[in-house]
């Protein structure tokens, strides 16, 4: 299914706070759109939970995320094709690059025409967002062919990977191989992917690709630091905090500066128990009240989620509480406008 929202006049009226929203919509053809395609929803373990699956009583919610339903989900992570001008081809931004991220590829970039990364951004230096970054290598356009032979490696179009210095420092010592490294004299080439590393600090905005992208430092736990993103356009704002436990006093004047949040995609590891280093859905919820966006979707949902049930009592909380929350799903694909 694919989601095209648009703002209605007189936004903060009508079906998503404001928004028209419609499965597989045509979309006027002066308007430029920003697909967004959730690769990964999960937790770090992913859903199905393998202690869960492999032991005497599995839960429905892993018996069905096991043969492919919509409780499947993979480490947290986001598509973003950003489009082309003048008939150029768009690009392809990676929010996060994680175990899954192969499985997400496999799954999901030829149905949406993807064949290339040209951006990662980072959220930390966990494993559910930087394990598939080796794989990088096989995204990337090639250039120009090299030869075995002689030894000509090949020549990639560079992808642009942003970090924060802790993260880039990390990366550096498990994966030194993914940064310039002189080829000493005798040595075979190696085929590895060709990036450029850049680094960022809250709140100093990116411009990746058109979009301006402004980093959000948050804690993951107390001491430890991670980073949302609030990706913006003229006239739409879209918000993802996918990894962390509390919302510093900067971060927190800054969502809540008064300018609408039109999507917010948060942490939700657990239905209710609490945990040191990621919000439960409580904690969301409150989140959620605070910033009243138009449209909230969860991510990093435990097997403590069945997509099935818990939507319905996330449909209530319209009527009662006034916010509009979704459980995503692996491959959900939204169309937000870019001007």
């Amino acid at each position: 299914m694919v989601r095209v929202l648009w703002r209605a006049a007189g936004a903060g009226a009508g079906l998503a706070g404001g928004f028209f929203c419609a499965a597989a919509w045509t979309a006027r053809a002066e308007t430029p759109l920003v697909d967004v395609v959730f690769l990964g929803t999960g937790s770090s373990v992913s859903v199905p939970s393998l202690t869960c699956l492999l032991g005497d009583n599995p839960c429905k919610v892993c018996q069905g995320a096991a043969e492919g339903d919509r409780n499947q989900r993979r480490n947290p992570s986001l598509l973003l094709k950003v489009p082309g001008e003048h008939g150029q081809r768009g690009s392809n931004v990676l929010v996060d690059c994680g175990k899954t991220f192969r499985d997400g590829a496999v799954t999901f970039f030829r149905k949406h025409g993807v064949r290339y990364i040209d951006s990662v951004v980072l959220t930390h230096a966990h494993a559910d967002a930087i394990m598939g970054l080796d794989d990088i290598r096989d995204v990337q356009e090639c250039l120009q062919r090299g030869d075995p032979a002689t030894g000509t490696p090949h020549k990639m179009k560079t992808t642009h990977v942003y970090t924060d210095p802790f993260c880039q420092s990390v990366l550096r010592g498990m994966l030194p191989y993914l940064f310039p490294q002189p080829v000493k004299d005798g040595e075979a080439p190696r085929f590895t992917s060709t990036i450029n590393w850049h680094t960022f600090d809250s709140p100093a905005p990116l411009s990746i690709h058109g979009l301006k992208v402004v980093p959000l430092k948050v804690e993951h736990g107390k001491g430890y630091v991670t980073y949302g993103f609030q990706f913006e356009t003229p006239k739409y704002r879209f918000v993802y905090l996918s990894d962390l436990s509390s919302i510093p006093e900067a971060t927190d004047a800054l969502l809540s500066d008064g300018r609408r949040i039109d999507i917010l995609v948060i942490d939700s590891l657990f239905k209710t128990r609490p945990h040191p280093t990621h919000f439960n859905f409580p904690t969301a919820l409150e989140t959620v009240k605070r910033y009243r966006p138009v449209k909230t979707y969860l991510t990093g949902m435990s097997h403590d989620f069945d997509y099935y049930t818990f939507n319905t009592e996330l449909r209530a909380l319209r009527d009662t509480d006034g916010v509009d929350i979704e459980m995503p799903y692996d491959g959900l694909h939204l169309r937000l406008p870019l001007l």
